[in-house]
């Protein structure tokens, strides 16, 4: 990981990768959707989603028995 941020971009492209920072923002975007949707991101979702409802639910009945 590393700050971005304009001079990051004019060093980019004094180096010859011509890119601007809404190019980037399209392509992390993207990137970050793939991994978002990803089957095991979204499988791992669920079940960490499942357990803490779970807790939830316990916590309430402990609730109710009070």
């Amino acid at each position: 990981m590393f700050n971005l941020d304009k001079r990051t971009f004019e060093l980019l492209n004094n180096a010859g990768y011509k890119i601007t920072f809404d190019q980037f923002r399209t392509v992390y975007k993207e990137r970050m959707d793939e991994r978002y949707n990803d089957p095991k991101a979204v499988a791992r979702r669920e079940k960490e989603s499942a357990e803490d409802q779970a807790v939830i639910d316990a916590y309430r009945a402990e609730l109710l028995k009070g």
